[in-house]
């Protein structure tokens, strides 16, 4: 399993001694991400602390968060997309002002995108190279045997045996040492017949899975799964709590989320409708259409036979007479040659 999760920037400051955790001189930064582009200006003196908040209250608007490296704000800062995937980028490009080797700011990016080193005891900086950009990629997964198609965090897998979506966790699907997990299906849905042979082309799949407000919606947020239900009163991201948040993007989130769920759902129905019912139900009309036509020839076919036996009959019954009839007429004539 690989990491979908791009690790595209890391700026830290290497330059001889300076202030602890602040900006040596004024820097302006263009950040890219996938949602968008902001240019950002800090002035000298600034701490690292408020770039970062300065770059997370625009990351609703650009698709890209940042954070201090293992939280410690003399360690420089890491950009990171906001979500997972191959559609995801970061672009971290400083505009105007001195080289930044000058004043020890550099952008650095992992130097090979299908192995990310551990940086749980900080960042191996042999192993970095300066770029400005990198990308995400997306999961990649075995499942039942049957490669899954990943997209972000997402795996999802469609066999004659087993159709499935999964939402991996973050610490399991970035992690490419991570160990085989093992679940198991107890239910879910059924096998209808639609044609007259007992055959796998002639049989269909369907499962629906629950539509609940605890069931719809599913967005990761910290390690968290918020569903619709969490919008109500009361809830995690109801309006009063999201007012005290100052933040809607969450609770925005989740219900597009939800309208996502619904209309794939019914799209998938839709589909199986038109695709697999109806065209059985055209089927099986052609069957019985060709069936009766046969029948309407072999009840044909007999009712001739029957037709041409009367017939037979009739003229044997008519023959019959007709030589009875000459008999008697031989003995009368005989009969009046005696008297």
């Amino acid at each position: 399993m690989s990491s979908p999760r791009p690790r595209p920037a890391a700026s830290t400051t290497t330059a001889a001694p300076r202030p602890p955790g602040v900006l040596l001189s004024s820097i302006t930064l263009e950040i890219a991400g996938p949602d968008g582009v902001e240019v950002l200006t800090f002035q000298s003196g600034v701490s690292l602390d408020s770039v970062v908040a300065g770059v997370n209250k625009l990351s609703a608007i650009i698709g890209v968060e940042a954070s201090l490296v293992n939280g410690d704000v003399n360690s420089g800062i890491v950009f990171n997309s906001a979500e997972f995937g191959s559609s995801s980028f970061v672009s971290v490009r400083r505009l105007g002002g001195p080289d930044p080797a000058d004043d020890g700011w550099q952008t650095l990016r992992f130097d090979d995108a299908d192995e990310y080193p551990d940086t749980s005891g900080g960042f191996p900086w042999g192993s970095l190279i300066d770029a400005t950009r990198d990308k995400g990629r997306d999961v990649s997964a075995l499942i039942n045997g049957n490669l899954a198609t990943g997209k972000g965090l997402n795996v999802s897998v469609n066999s004659q045996s087993l159709g499935v979506e999964l939402l991996l966790a973050e610490s399991f699907a970035t992690d490419p040492t991570a160990t085989n997990s093992t679940f198991n299906v107890t239910g879910g849905g059924a096998l209808f017949q639609l044609g007259p042979d007992i055959t796998a082309q002639q049989q269909l799949s369907v499962g629906i899975g629950s539509v609940a407000a605890s069931t719809l919606g599913g967005v990761l947020d910290e390690g968290t799964l918020h569903y619709l239900s969490s919008i109500k009163s009361g809830g995690a991201n109801s309006i009063e709590a999201s007012v005290q948040r100052g933040d809607f993007t969450l609770a925005s989130d989740v219900v597009q989320s939800a309208i996502d769920d619904i209309t794939i759902l019914r799209g998938r129905l839709g589909s199986i409708e038109r695709n697999g019912l109806q065209t059985n139900i055209r089927s099986l009309q052609a069957s019985y259409e060709n069936l009766t036509a046969s029948n309407s020839v072999i009840r044909d076919s007999d009712f001739a036979l029957e037709t041409s036996k009367l017939t037979r009959a009739q003229i044997l019954a008519s023959s019959g007479t007709t030589v009875l009839q000459l008999a008697n007429q031989q003995s009368q004539q005989v009969l009046q040659l005696l008297g």
